[in-house]
């Protein structure tokens, strides 16, 4: 979780890998954090045209 938690806070633009690994943790808070953090990150892209 805290590796979701930097991940989140810094916005990166690392590649989402182990964001999408997290998605099959067994911890709910887990998936959820991995959830919110794709798509914030499918958010921004598409505000800046990106497909």
């Amino acid at each position: 979780m805290r590796t979701l938690d930097h991940w989140d806070a810094n916005k990166t633009t690392a590649p989402l890998d182990p964001v999408f690994d997290a998605l099959e943790d067994e911890n709910e808070a887990v998936r959820s954090k991995a959830t919110q953090i794709i798509e914030q990150r499918f958010a921004a892209e598409q505000a800046l045209g990106r497909d």
